[in-house]
């Protein structure tokens, strides 16, 4: 790994923390007088002890890292970010942000994302949501992309989404469309999305997710993911479609009703090519 990356990423990551938590009364005391208290409690209470029809999570901010080992002589990849959300309506809207610098096949690349996500109606049945992501470097990572997605409770605990996604390379482009259905049981979650990619280069793809979701304490919640298809991604020089077979265990903790950890751990199966290995962790401070 590129020695000047893992300083730069070891950095940001101590001052991103460091000064999260100083900073965290005063940006406490903001909210508590931009927005209305009362308001904010009661949504984060409702998301973090049931969920039905469409409900937003907490926003708050958080920072961490992530490792990934290739086998097959790969160079092993690593990422650092910050993220954060804040209510534009309280408990409707949120506007969510995030940027991360990632090292992969030994090429450093950072990106940006915005978006936003808001409830439509009294009845909370609809949402739509809308989001983007740029990368100045783009040596790995995709140049920019933007993706939309709209989301429908039919029932309390039943709902279905849609979403699409357009991704630019530096030398190729790809569109995604992604259908899930959802279906609430208590604190227990189960969800399948299918996942169709058209690519000039690469031919045609598709892939399934099943996912297990467990909700408890402080909204924390624990996830177990199944993946099995075709992904399309950029290496170094070239896109292309890869078989893949992937188990993904991933959640988020809270300690306190605000302090909490994120963690993540994969695998992924290309075939022949490699195995990649991952594993991440960060604190997150929820308002």
């Amino acid at each position: 790994m590129n020695k000047h990356f893992f300083y730069r990423i070891l950095l940001t990551s101590y001052f991103l923390i460091v000064g999260s938590i100083f900073q965290l009364p005063l940006l406490t005391q903001v909210v508590a007088q931009a927005q209305n208290d009362s308001e904010i409690d009661k949504q984060c209470f409702l998301a973090k002890r049931q969920r039905t029809r469409i409900e937003l999570d907490c926003p708050g901010i958080e920072a961490g890292f992530k490792y990934e080992s290739l086998d097959n002589n790969f160079d092993d990849w690593y990422e650092a970010f910050v993220s954060g959300e804040v209510w534009v309506n309280p408990g409707r809207s949120i506007f969510f942000a995030k940027f991360r610098e990632t090292n992969r096949f030994d090429l450093s690349d950072e990106e940006f994302l915005l978006g936003f996500t808001t409830i439509i109606g009294e009845q909370n049945r609809w949402s739509i949501g809308l989001e983007t992501t740029v990368s100045p470097s783009n040596n790995v990572l995709p140049e920019w992309s933007v993706k939309g997605r709209v989301k429908y409770a039919w029932t309390d605990d039943f709902l279905t989404e849609i979403s699409v996604l357009h991704t630019e390379y530096t030398d190729a482009e790809y569109n995604q469309e992604e259908f899930r259905l959802e279906k609430q049981f208590g604190q227990f979650q189960l969800a399948y999305t299918l996942g169709l990619t058209q690519v000039l280069t690469a031919g045609d793809a598709s892939n399934h997710i099943v996912e297990a979701k467990y909700f408890y304490t402080y909204g924390s919640n624990i996830a177990l993911r199944f993946f099995i298809g075709q992904i399309v991604e950029d290496q170094q020089d070239f896109v292309i479609r890869n078989d893949v077979v992937a188990g993904i265990l991933e959640g988020k903790h809270l300690f306190t009703p605000n302090w909490g950890i994120t963690y993540n751990f994969s695998v992924w199966d290309y075939g022949e090519q490699y195995t990649r290995t991952s594993g991440g962790l960060g604190i997150r401070y929820e308002f």
